[in-house]
């Protein structure tokens, strides 16, 4: 494991454990508040995992104090990253193949 994904697995477990320790919250709100968050921290460490990166970037990204937080608030901030818009086009696609195979109106 590099040091860029060692320390994203690092900070992620942090943040786990920050959440569960500080907060006051039910499980389940817990949850609602912060599964999304979860979800796509764990694919930035994913991608980090499975691709290479320039040497100048990972050390651009060592350097930020905490690495996993500066990433998601960078994607969070990305026009292009609408989950909205991937569920619609899931549905979408979903039903027309459904559509296809049975007899749905």
């Amino acid at each position: 494991m590099d040091k860029l994904t060692q320390r994203l697995n690092e900070e992620m477990n942090s943040w786990i454990g920050d959440l569960v320790t500080n907060s006051d919250l039910s499980s389940e709100k817990l949850l609602k508040q912060y599964s999304y968050e979860y979800c796509i921290k764990e694919e930035i460490i994913n991608y980090f995992s499975e691709n290479i990166i320039s040497d100048n970037f990972e050390e651009f990204l060592l350097d930020k104090e905490d690495t996993l937080s500066y990433l998601y608030v960078e994607y969070m901030k990305d026009d292009t990253a609408n989950i909205h818009n991937e569920i619609e086009g899931f549905v979408s696609n979903l039903y027309y193949r459904l559509k296809a195979i049975s007899k749905m109106p």
